[in-house]
């Protein structure tokens, strides 16, 4: 017992009175905060047109807003772009679209894997970056990025079997490994500050497929992958202010989504990669609707990659609003959909391709103004972004 306790019994009963009350009154705070969060979530919620990145520019914001008008009344066509190119400047995947279809997707995406030193082929001459804004000012076109991050130490895979970097020490604090995980993401930034800069937005889709674990980034399971995207939303929001990008989260495998969900708070667009068996051109509605009411239907859900493109006609017939699809390069183009299936769909109604776009650049949006912060603790895992935590703890509000 503590030698200021009172001795005299009348002293010591309201002693234990105001100790009971105050804990009393510290459970009652918890019980408030956590009260005041459930409410938060269910009144505000998190709007599909307002991007989690805090201060988003204008140019995301507008996509964004275009994308949130266009769910479920189209899809937008996208094609994964290769590195091997035809004398018109178009890769080989543009080319044969537009020589099958006469028409070219309105979605371009790349890899920004050649911007770290691990990359055999690294791209020293940002021609990435060049064709990406080429592709968002002189075509009005839409972009994404994925990355097939080769470990940063050890072996320099993407593969979980070809490498033996753990990401359970990367996402650790003080390590070499997640020094050098911080290396890499600053390579990537600086290259993607090059568009940011330029007022051009993308789709920034990173650490795809982790539930399947073939990437070391899934290999530790979902919650060392939860924390390697949240260092990396905090490292390109915070540290290089990369205000252009709409995040992509990609799983591969159809189990277990809700496990390795990196939390709305993180995440504008679900993009699922999926490769159904050749010949099946199906909606894959049981897929959209398991995403749809994973997110409780506050999430865009679109193809981040897939082999067979979904027919059009079903997608209208069975209600399956994917947002877009993207379909993977080289043969998954070529051999997964038939010349005269793919010419039936790019020219169906319900596929926007790029000529179909509507002024991305000046689409009008609703500012979301700025992140206002509920008056209660933080909950674990925000990121402090500007003196405001964009999480479940705080809402979009004007000026």
């Amino acid at each position: 017992m503590a030698d200021d306790f009172p001795t005299n019994p009348n002293d010591q009963m309201n002693c234990l009175k105001l100790k009971l009350f105050s804990e009393m009154a510290r459970a009652m705070k918890v019980f408030l905060a956590a009260s005041l969060l459930f409410l938060a979530q269910i009144i505000f919620g998190f709007e599909a047109d307002t991007p989690v990145t805090p201060g988003a520019s204008r140019e995301a914001q507008s996509l964004l807003t275009f994308f949130a008008d266009s769910y479920g009344k189209k899809i937008i066509s996208g094609q994964e772009d290769g590195w091997q190119r035809r004398s018109n400047g178009l890769s080989q995947e543009l080319d044969y679209i537009t020589n099958t279809t006469g028409k070219l997707p309105a979605l371009l995406a790349m890899d920004v894997s050649g911007y770290t030193d691990k990359s055999p082929r690294r791209d020293t001459n940002h021609l990435l970056a060049k064709r990406a804004a080429e592709w968002f000012d002189e075509r009005g076109g839409i972009l994404e990025f994925c990355w097939h991050w080769r470990a940063p130490m050890n072996e320099p895979a993407f593969y979980t079997k070809e490498t033996t970097f753990d990401i359970s020490r990367a996402v650790t604090e003080g390590t070499p490994e997640y020094d050098a995980v911080l290396r890499d993401l600053d390579l990537i930034a600086d290259e993607l500050e090059v568009l940011r800069d330029a007022h051009v937005p993308v789709l920034w889709r990173p650490l795809h497929e982790a539930n399947g674990r073939w990437f070391w980034w899934g290999a530790g399971g979902p919650e060392p992958f939860k924390k390697l995207w949240r260092i990396m939303f905090e490292n390109f929001t915070v540290k290089h202010h990369l205000n252009n990008l709409i995040w992509v989260f990609s799983p591969g495998a159809e189990t277990d989504l809700a496990d390795w969900y990196p939390g709305d708070a993180y995440v504008d667009i679900i993009g699922t990669d999926h490769y159904p068996m050749d010949g099946n051109h199906g909606a894959a509605k049981d897929v959209f609707d398991e995403l749809t009411k994973m997110t409780c239907e506050k999430k865009l859900i679109g193809l981040g990659e897939n082999g067979p493109i979904p027919d059009p006609k079903l997608l209208v017939r069975e209600k399956a609003g994917w947002l877009f699809f993207t379909t993977w390069t080289g043969s998954i183009l070529f051999e997964k959909t038939t010349p005269e299936q793919l010419r039936d769909y790019y020219n169906n109604p319900y596929v926007l391709n790029l000529g179909d776009l509507p002024d991305l650049k000046n689409y009008p949006f609703k500012p979301a103004g700025k992140a206002v912060k509920i008056g209660f603790s933080a909950a674990p895992g925000d990121v402090a972004i500007g003196g405001t935590r964009r999480s479940p703890l705080t809402v979009a509000g004007q000026d």
